[in-house]
């Protein structure tokens, strides 16, 4: 049984087996394995249910798929679609454009013709839709950015450049500065660790690691004087008493305390913001409504978790 319900796992695509970083083998214990193929609706627990979920796979296997991953600069053969004639097709880039193109028969299959640019793409035709994930064959490398020389950098956590006025925790103008002294001792990079957004409403939550969204950046990290001239920046202080000072000389960081006050620090200058920008059509206010445009739907959607959460 349990050979079964790995072989199964297999051909669902779960796989069971791995490698670990001390170089041993590891395998997911059955219970487990049964748990996660049940969640993707192939239920294992019997023989009569691995019976039926290999009857399912092998039905959608023979359904053509909602997407097909391919390689930029290769053709692409598109299983289940049919392959009866050659055919006339467009492609909506995820940039914008829209690409005519023709289809070919390849066997049993629709073949696309290369595509140079990655992305999630969509490809119609005849009155079918299905999405193109395109990457590159393989990554950037530093050989490929470098040229034959030999370069260096720095790697740096960054809330641990610190600076007076910090508020207690790194931040982008420390960035900044470090930037710019390492650009003068000749250094041709910076590894940042992540700065994606993290979850607000929960401030114990500070692995940089496991962010609530990759596509936004960590409040927290923001220096408010690179937007809010000094007198808004004071009168925001003076309403959160100046708790963000109280961090700014500490050594180690106190993430819940410090991202209390921060956030506190930020929300009023926000508020301040929407009464005396937003209201009076500003300049600020027109680069923050570019901004809102520009991230549409996905930042209503991050937002709307982190006000849910």
């Amino acid at each position: 049984m349990d050979d079964a319900v790995r072989e199964l796992a297999r051909d669902v695509g779960v796989a069971s087996d791995w490698i670990d970083a001390a170089d041993r083998p590891q395998r997911v214990a059955i219970e487990p394995l049964r748990a996660v193929l049940s969640a993707l609706g192939f239920t294992c627990s019997t023989s009569a249910e691995i019976a039926e979920s290999r009857a399912r796979l092998h039905e959608l296997s023979e359904k053509p798929p909602p997407l097909v991953t391919a390689t930029t600069q290769v053709p692409t053969d598109l299983h289940g679609f049919g392959a009866e004639s050659d055919r006339a097709a467009e492609l909506v880039l995820e940039s914008g454009g829209i690409v005519p193109l023709s289809l070919w028969t390849n066997g049993d299959a629709l073949t696309a013709p290369p595509i140079s640019e990655p992305g999630y793409h969509r490809l119609r035709f005849a009155d079918r839709e299905i999405t193109l994930a395109v990457a590159p064959p393989r990554c950037v490398t530093i050989a490929d950015l470098s040229l034959g020389k030999k370069i260096y950098g720095l790697g740096v956590q960054l809330y641990a450049l610190r600076r007076s006025d910090d508020a207690g925790v790194g931040d982008t103008t420390a960035l900044a500065d470090l930037v710019a002294a390492a650009a003068r001792e000749g250094a041709d990079a910076i590894a940042l660790s992540p700065v994606h957004s993290l979850f607000a409403a929960d401030a114990r939550h500070y692995g940089p690691y496991s962010p609530s969204s990759r596509l936004f950046l960590n409040p927290l990290f923001a220096d408010a004087a690179t937007l809010f001239r000094p007198e808004r920046i004071a009168r925001a202080m003076d309403a959160v008493h100046g708790e963000p000072a109280r961090f700014q000389h500490d050594r180690l960081i106190d993430w819940p305390r410090v991202a209390l006050a921060k956030y506190g620090l930020l929300r009023r200058l926000f508020d301040d913001f929407v009464a005396h920008d937003l209201t009076q059509a500003s300049e600020l206010a027109a680069d923050f409504q570019s901004f809102v445009n520009e991230s549409g739907e996905r930042l209503r959607e991050h937002a709307l978790f982190e006000a849910l959460h």
